[in-house]
């Protein structure tokens, strides 16, 4: 091996599995300090004399950053015609909307006999629900159509599209939309769609990111094989050299996972020639000055709203809107961390909202008693009973009439209005509007929170939202 590679294999540690990489590179990422604002629209990097464009960084995954840029293009796009909507209904003197009809039984045995074959894996007590609920879908999306016509006619309203315009990071004073002489500019767009913007936006700046690094490596690799007269490519098989793996590496890794040594030696010669190349790119950027002008997008501030949800804790603490059910997989496991954090944080205030994104019987039944009970002042009592039980399997309820008999007589809960409770359209359509709710802020899957402002998704642990927490209550405006 040359001498001047000798000091770098010296400064080789002993490796490491490639699991812990990634976990490194994840949190050089994620505190990483912020870059320095953009010197001209365009520019990735700057590698001591080398530009390296955004377009440059972009061609390494072209089809990926294309599939992300049409993604951002679809939500804006959307976003602007319900903007539109919310305009043109705050406009009007009384609101106008279209009556319901309830779907009917013999709407029911209609696409039954139409369509025989579907839902015929569900058990047959869930068949005609499950019906229902799809028919009930339709129903609303034909009404929001005739409603957007209604709403509409009468009104010249003209898009513009978001051609040429960085969707990365558009400017909030673009106008994106007139209705009339009214204009739609992009800051309400970027209000109303804030976290599914926020979303690809991130996923864009981290395959930006990880490009950028790979094309900072890249430059300086060249460099340094043009300097010494040679191919990048006999450059780094100088770098990697001959490798030798020790019986007694061998003998630890076949051990620790249950291989034979044969079996283990490639990936351990793999490690070892990876890090010396690691080392050695290491040493080619320590001389070298290097900036890195991509932004990474600020997390969004979304709106703080309980609804009419059931609610714990004091009024003047520190807010999480919890939205979940109790059917999911994990559900149960979020519902035990935030008693967790009610436990670290006694002041902390709590709001339930509903969030049921799938058809699931089990996970409406559960919200109705829960909502129920919560207007009795029981529903720390039967959220309880219910987090104990196993979840029903599908078709089956969570209690049987005896046991709900008696499990209300332990409840501050008069039986007759809690039946009555559950069996009425206005809570299943409370229950339907948290959903809705959720899923136009940009959330996609239960469970789902916002600590303070915060945005989280799936399963969080105690400590997770209380960081959170204190990070909408000092850090957010």
């Amino acid at each position: 091996m040359p001498t001047e590679f000798k000091k770098f294999a010296r400064r080789i540690s002993k490796p490491f599995p490639a699991p812990r990489l990634a976990a490194v590179a994840v949190l050089w990422f994620a505190t990483a300090p912020a870059p320095a604002p953009l010197p001209e629209p365009g520019l990735a990097a700057q590698v001591d004399d080398h530009v390296i464009s955004i377009a440059d960084v972009d061609a390494a995954s072209a089809q990926k950053v294309e599939r992300i840029r049409a993604a951002l293009k679809e939500v804006f796009t959307e976003t602007i015609e319900s903007e539109i909507d919310a305009v043109l209904r705050a406009a009007l003197d009384e609101p106008q909307g279209l009556v319901s009809t309830p779907i009917s039984e013999a709407d029911i045995e209609r696409f039954q006999s139409q369509r025989p074959h579907e839902f015929q894996s569900l058990p047959r007590a869930q068949q005609k629900p499950a019906v229902r609920y799809l028919l009930e879908q339709r129903a609303r999306l034909a009404r929001k159509k005739e409603e957007r016509a209604m709403l509409r006619k009468g009104h010249r309203i003209v898009r513009i599209p978001p051609e040429g315009v960085d969707l990365s990071r558009a400017r909030s004073e673009i106008i994106v939309a007139r209705i009339d002489d009214q204009p739609v500019r992009a800051e309400a767009i970027e209000r109303r769609a804030a976290l599914r913007l926020y979303r690809l936006r991130a996923e864009l700046y981290r395959e930006r990111a990880r490009n950028l690094e790979s094309q900072i490596d890249s430059f300086l690799l060249d460099r340094a094989a043009r300097k010494r007269k040679i191919t990048r490519q006999l450059l780094e098989r100088e770098i990697e050299g001959e490798v030798s793996v020790t019986d007694e590496e061998l003998e630890a890794l076949a051990k620790s996972t249950s291989s034979s040594a044969e079996r283990v030696r490639p990936y351990l010669e793999f490690q070892q020639r990876y890090e010396r190349v690691k080392a050695f790119k290491a040493e080619l950027r320590r001389p070298a000055r290097i900036q890195r002008f991509l932004r990474e997008p600020p997390v969004p501030v979304l709106p703080i709203d309980s609804g009419n949800a059931p609610t714990l804790g004091p009024a003047s603490g520190p807010r999480l809107i919890f939205y979940s059910n109790l059917r999911c997989k994990v559900c149960p496991l979020a519902h035990a961390a935030v008693d967790e954090l009610r436990n670290l944080e006694p002041d902390v205030r709590i709001s339930f909202r509903d969030f049921i994104p799938t058809w699931d019987p089990g996970a409406h039944e559960a919200a109705r008693m829960l909502r129920c009970a919560e207007k009795q002042g029981g529903f720390e009592g039967i959220r309880a009973e219910l987090l104990r039980q196993p979840r029903p399997k599908p078709g089956a309820t969570w209690f049987d009439d005896t046991s709900l008999k008696e499990l209300l007589e332990k409840l501050p809960v008069d039986e007759e209005r809690f039946r009555t409770c559950v069996a009425s359209p206005e809570i299943r359509q409370s229950i339907r509007k948290d959903t809705e709710h959720a899923i136009s802020l940009g959330f996609s899957q239960e469970p789902a929170y916002i600590a303070e402002g915060v945005p989280l998704s799936g399963m969080q642990d105690a400590q997770s939202l209380q960081r959170a927490l204190a990070t909408g209550m000092t850090s957010l405006p």
